[in-house]
């Protein structure tokens, strides 16, 4: 039987990745900067307020995080369906369809005999 072998492109670029990591670390950083802004600026604001200003920019960044990790994903699909090409192309990855009947693997024990009841 003939090897099937079909190209599959895929992405290479860690982008998604590093977005997939940072995100959080961003979101906490953003967070705490907006408290250290709201409490040093000389705005008149209580607590609840600098906590809610808290909450409104770590809301932000991950929404934004959210939004490009979507659209990163659209972008694989786009690239193995060679709707798109990918920004750091993957070596070739090939889909090979299995071997029929491979060959059956016994353990050094069943082999020898051992551990057999």
């Amino acid at each position: 039987m003939a090897d099937q072998q079909e190209t599959v492109t895929t992405e290479g670029s860690n982008l998604g990745r590093f977005v997939a990591l940072f995100t959080p670390i961003l979101a906490i950083g953003a967070g705490w900067l907006a408290g250290v802004v709201a409490k040093h600026t000389g705005a008149k604001l209580d607590q609840g307020q600098i906590v809610a200003f808290m909450a409104a920019a770590l809301t932000a960044v991950l929404a934004s995080g959210l939004k490009w990790m979507h659209g990163w994903q659209q972008h694989e699909r786009l690239v193995v369906e060679n709707r798109a090409q990918p920004l750091k192309p993957a070596p070739p990855a090939t889909s090979a369809a299995p071997e029929p009947n491979p060959a059956p693997v016994l353990s050094p024990a069943a082999a020898t005999g051992l551990g057999t009841a």
